[in-house]
């Protein structure tokens, strides 16, 4: 559902995979998969962030008791969460509604994650990057 309200709110291509070309993200070329992660109840550890310039929030720390640190990388941008758009929001808003549900029993969390290596900051394996790498 959030796809489509998105392809037609000109966030994502219509083929869903990438974000609008006038996102800073797609200036340079850079391409995104779209990734849905379950997080479980509860606080998930998460540290979200918006540029000051604007654009899509994304996760700047992750805590060592994270549940799905595994899954959720730094960078990350978080596009939805149960299928509401949040890419227009700011970070507050985001963690806010995050918090909001944290006593359901799962959260579906989709992010856009980098495919390709930016500036060296992203291995070619896909692993979280680091910008002190």
């Amino acid at each position: 559902v959030w796809r489509e309200k998105a392809a037609r709110n000109g966030i994502l291509s219509d083929s869903g995979s990438s974000p609008s070309p006038f996102s800073e993200e797609n200036t340079n070329g850079t391409s995104f998969e779209t990734i849905d992660i379950i997080a479980p109840g509860g606080k998930l550890g998460l540290i979200i962030d918006s540029h000051p310039e604007g654009g899509v929030a994304h996760v700047t720390d992750i805590k060592e008791h994270c549940p799905i640190k595994d899954e959720i990388h730094l960078w990350d941008k978080v596009v939805a969460i149960d299928d509401e758009d949040v890419s227009r929001r700011e970070a507050v808003e985001i963690s806010k509604l995050l918090a909001s549900k944290s006593r359901q029993g799962k959260r579906k969390i989709t992010v856009w994650r980098e495919k390709a290596a930016r500036n060296g900051i992203l291995s070619d394996s896909g692993s979280s990057p680091s910008p002190f790498s």
